[in-house]
């Protein structure tokens, strides 16, 4: 049996470590706003939780790294 998809947190992150995004919906897609401003063009850091049923146990995967955003 194939896992399925059953749930997701994305979040993404400034070289500081604070939280600039985060969403629970599918599929994920993140704007490169802020605060309601642009925030500048540079490297971001992603961590992305995938809950995902596997036959009839509950899993989690952990997957992070990094987007480069640009305008």
């Amino acid at each position: 049996n194939a896992p399925n998809v059953t749930g997701i947190t994305c979040r993404i992150f400034d070289r500081w470590g604070d939280v600039l995004f985060e969403t629970k919906e599918m599929p994920v897609v993140w704007d490169g706003i802020f605060k309601g401003k642009l925030i500048p063009p540079g490297v971001y850091v992603y961590l992305l939780q995938v809950d995902v049923l596997a036959g009839t146990e509950e899993r989690f995967k952990i997957l992070s790294g990094d987007v480069t955003l640009i305008r």
